[in-house]
C-alpha cells in the first residue's frame, strides 16, 4: 500500500478511487444528557458526508441520533458504549466476561453551563462533557468554515 497522506484512505482504508458504496458519518455536537437506570445517556447526532476526496456534510441525508452510554463500574472502570442501527445496548455481550466482583455502579450528572459534569455516588468526576461553541482562530481564509460537525470535547 502507498501512503496517501490523507486520513480517509490510509486510516479508514476508504476506497482510492472511491467507487464502493462506503460512508462516513461525523458526530455533531451532543444535544442531551439524562439519567436512566444509573447510567449516563448523552444524545448524539450524526451527519453523513459526501462520498468525496474533501469532507463536506450530506445535507441531503437527514442526520440520525445515537445514544452513547457511560456506565461506572466499581474498580474505577468507566464503560463508554454506543450502538448503531439495531445493536442492543447491553452488559451481556461475547466479547464481554465480568468478574463476579465487578459491579455496576450508579452515575449522576450536572448539566451546567457549558459543560455536562459526571459523577459516582461518592462524588468522585468521572468525566466531563464540554459543549460550549469552540473558540475558533483560523489560520487562513482559504479554507472553508467547519460548520456543526465540528469536534466537541469529552474528557
Amino acid at each position: 500500500m502507498k501512503p496517501t497522506n490523507y486520513h480517509l484512505f490510509d486510516f479508514m482504508d476508504f476506497d482510492l478511487d472511491l467507487s464502493r458504496d462506503e460512508s462516513l458519518w461525523k458526530a455533531c455536537k451532543p444535544t442531551a444528557v439524562y439519567e436512566k437506570d444509573g447510567d449516563v445517556c448523552v444524545d448524539v447526532p450524526f451527519q453523513k458526508q459526501m462520498l468525496s476526496n474533501d469532507m463536506a456534510a450530506d445535507t441531503a441525508v437527514a442526520r440520525e441520533t445515537y445514544t452513547l452510554i457511560l456506565r461506572q463500574y466499581s474498580n474505577k472502570v468507566l464503560r463508554l458504549f454506543c450502538g448503531f442501527g439495531e445493536h442492543e445496548l447491553t452488559d451481556r455481550s461475547e466479547m464481554l466476561q465480568f468478574s463476579n466482583r465487578v459491579q455496576k455502579l450508579p452515575l449522576q450528572v450536572e448539566a451546567g453551563e457549558g459543560e455536562w459534569v459526571i459523577r459516582s455516588s461518592d462524588g468522585v468526576c468521572r468525566a466531563r462533557i464540554n459543549v460550549k461553541e469552540p473558540v475558533l482562530d483560523p489560520w487562513s481564509d482559504l479554507l472553508r468554515p467547519a460548520g456543526d460537525t465540528r469536534p466537541h470535547g469529552l474528557s
